[in-house]
Order: structure tokens, then C-alpha cells, then sequence
């Protein structure tokens, strides 16, 4: 049987890369996403915590019993929005980016060590990061608070999983600043929202801004052979 890897937001930019990647070293591929149209894509809108929750649940079930040589999860999903002062932020706006970004992705790690936490495969969790979860970015403070409380508790459930008999590697891994739809989504802002948008808007046009393609190359080699033992990795400092 091949080994399996479930892609949390791969649907476009780097996750999309990374299931083009996978699929090339003859993967099973599988992503998660609510814009996906590929044959290997499951809709699902992580906005809906419970509805995801239950995708999540099915899904893993299904595969539970396999005799899989190595199991991955790459979470990817993240929601930039929304933009500005935090007192000017619709309520609506706060709890759809928190479930996102947060809620969701705790459910589907939770799913995923329920389903395959005894499975004796080979088994890596790895959480897509951003250099945001480390420092205060005026205009993007839920983005900033929600990479922050996933990067913690990746690196958590890496400390925990060391105890089973069966464990879960886990990982956060920074991919650095990417030519993505991301990032375009980032220079759109007005000032007033996200006061440091030029310093964007300078990274692409000095073309600083990695391809996406090269980070998920890096993203697979730190998943399926890591060079350092330590779990939290900034992808660009592989670049060569």
C-alpha cells in the first residue's frame, strides 16, 4: 500500500504545491479544503466547526484499518481576514476566523490521533506556521494570536506524543514569505487597516517573495526526513 497523507487547505498556493509534490513520490493524496475540484479533494468548510468535525471524523474512520507504511497530516488552512483594529472588528468576523484558524484545526488533530494514535505506521503531523505567530503586526492581530496558539499547541502535542507507545511526530514548520494569492490578498489593504502594507508591497516588487513550488519541497524533505531533531523549522533557511 502507499503511504497516505491527508492535506488540510490544499486547494491553492503552497498547499497546493505540496499535494503536487506528494503526488509526484506516488502519495495517496488527500485534501481538505472548501475550494478544492480536484479528484483527491473532500469539501469541507472549516468555518463550520462541527460540520467539520464530523468530515474529519468519517474520513479518518475510513482509513483507520489500513495497512498504511506511513500516515501524514499537513495543516494549512489559515484565514488572513479580517484586517484592522480589533475594536473596529465585526463579532461574526472574529469567531469565523478563530474557528478557522483554530477551532477546526484542534478538531482535526484531535480526529486524527483518535483514528491512527495505536496505528504502528510511521506517523507525522505538520503544522504550516507563519513568521506572525512570533511577533505583533500591526492590523493582523487575530492572525498574529491564532499562529501563535497553534504553533503552541503543535509543539504541545509533539511534548505528549513522546509518552505513547505509537507516536505522533509533530512539527510547525514557517514557510517564510511566498509569491502566493496570500500574499496578494495582503498588499490589497489600505493603510488604515494594515499600516505596514508597503513593506508587502516591497517584497514583490524587489521580488523577494519564494516560490511556492521550492517551499513545498522543502516542506516534504522536513516531513519525511528533517534534518535537525527540533520541531519548529523556517523553511527559507533550507533555501540554498
Amino acid at each position: 500500500m502507499k503511504p497516505l497523507i491527508f492535506i488540510a487547505g490544499g486547494s491553492q498556493g503552497l498547499g497546493k504545491a505540496m499535494c503536487e509534490k506528494y503526488l509526484s513520490e506516488n502519495w495517496d493524496v488527500i485534501e481538505l479544503s472548501r475550494s478544492g475540484t480536484s479528484s483527491h479533494s473532500i469539501n469541507c468548510d472549516f468555518a463550520n466547526v462541527s460540520q467539520s468535525n464530523e468530515t474529519f471524523r468519517q474520513l479518518f474512520n475510513r482509513y483507520k484499518t489500513e495497512n498504511r507504511p506511513e500516515i501524514q497530516l499537513i495543516i494549512n488552512t489559515a484565514s488572513l481576514s479580517p484586517f484592522g483594529n480589533i475594536g473596529d472588528t465585526d463579532v461574526e468576523a472574529i469567531s469565523k476566523h478563530l474557528n478557522i484558524n483554530i477551532n477546526s484545526a484542534m478538531m482535526l488533530v484531535h480526529q486524527f490521533t483518535h483514528a491512527f494514535q495505536t496505528h504502528q505506521a510511521k506517523k507525522t503531523l505538520g503544522y504550516i506556521s507563519s513568521g506572525a505567530a512570533r511577533r505583533p503586526i500591526e492590523g493582523m492581530a487575530l492572525y498574529c494570536a491564532s499562529k501563535a496558539a497553534l504553533e503552541h499547541f503543535t509543539l504541545t502535542f509533539n511534548q505528549e506524543q513522546q509518552r505513547q507507545d505509537h507516536p505522533i511526530n509533530a512539527m510547525v514548520i514557517n514557510p517564510g514569505v511566498m509569491d502566493t494569492g496570500m500574499q496578494s490578498d495582503i498588499r490589497q489593504q489600505s493603510e488604515a487597516d494594515f499600516p505596514l502594507v508597503n513593506q508587502w508591497r516591497d517584497l514583490h516588487a524587489n521580488n523577494q517573495l519564494a516560490d511556492a513550488k521550492t517551499v513545498a519541497e522543502i516542506c516534504h524533505q522536513l516531513m519525511n526526513n528533517p534534518l535537525t531533531e527540533t520541531p519548529y523549522h523556517v523553511a527559507q533557511s533550507y533555501l540554498k
